[in-house]
């Protein structure tokens, strides 16, 4: 079994970072962040949900990280690229197809960018790990 590259320990450490950080806003605390962004629509329960998810996907780097084997890394990866982006597409239709305040434009443009770059670093660092 190979070991994973530090690159994509780099890339695994921000995607945790990034999920956590986002888990938390929707998780624990959905009011504020629906408050700091002025969402134009808010599902407590929904809001919590999709928290939820990330902040699982962000144990699920935990997990990849110790387990450090590219065979035990690579569903993990997979699955986080795709998710990356769908949440991706969806924020992009959002924001094309619902009146918000240009507070939440600012807000999920800036989250946009962020997805884009991470599924970038994914993508790339998945395609090297595949090769060697």
């Amino acid at each position: 079994m190979a070991e994973i590259s530090k690159k994509l320990k780099v890339v695994l450490i921000i995607d945790i970072i990034v999920a956590l950080y986002y888990g938390i806003l929707y998780l624990l605390i959905p009011e504020v962040y629906y408050r700091m962004n002025d969402a134009p629509a808010f599902d407590l329960h929904m809001w919590r949900l999709f928290g939820g998810t990330i902040f699982i996907l962000g144990i699920c780097g935990i997990l990849a990280l110790k387990r450090g084997e590219w065979e035990a890394v690579k569903p993990i990866m997979e699955l986080v690229i795709l998710w990356l982006m769908m949440v991706a597409v969806l924020d992009i239709i959002w924001v094309f197809s619902v009146t918000s305040s240009p507070t939440y434009v600012r807000s999920i443009s800036t989250t946009i960018v962020i997805l884009i770059i991470l599924i970038t670093a994914n993508i790339i660092l998945f395609w090297q790990e595949m090769k060697e």
